[in-house]
């Protein structure tokens, strides 16, 4: 496929979708679930699958802070992102795929607990701003607690 965007434009999209997955690691880092919100789209969908390949998580935009929270539990967290792919599908459309690692410090002192997987992204070019339309995890690994 051809690339829809002139070199530069085309940089500065990828630029922008990578700022996009620092918010969205921050505000879940700091569980700041309407900022984590603010970063879909009106109609943005997320969905988490455990390490089994399980079900873990299916949220609307106005719930997902509610939803991640709910599964992830008391705690610290702590959530990286790194290796992007990044693919410009239109010039109001993109996918990406991120390698995502994330740590959980339970409130009460005991192991932290790390786990990893990947994220799959759709973005969409709304409101002046790129947003994520869906986003699916897929856990790979995760420590016992």
């Amino acid at each position: 496929m051809t690339d829809p965007l002139a070199p530069l434009d085309r940089l500065l999209v990828l630029e922008e979708l990578r700022r996009v997955q620092s918010r969205l690691c921050r505000a879940a880092s700091v569980r700041d679930w309407a900022e984590l919100e603010s970063l879909f789209t009106a109609d943005g969908r997320f969905r988490a699958y455990g390490a089994g390949g399980e079900l873990g998580c299916f949220a609307a935009t106005t719930g997902i802070g509610a939803a991640i929270d709910q599964a992830v539990g008391p705690g610290r967290l702590v959530v990286q992102s790194s290796d992007e792919e990044l693919d410009i599908l239109a010039d109001d459309r993109a996918d990406g795929t991120w390698a995502v690692e994330d740590t959980l410090y339970p409130e009460d002192g005991s192991r932290a607990r790390h786990g990893a997987g990947s994220l799959a992204l759709a973005y969409r070019f709304d409101g002046g701003r790129w947003r994520v339309a869906t986003a699916e995890f897929t856990r790979t690994a995760r420590e016992r607690g």
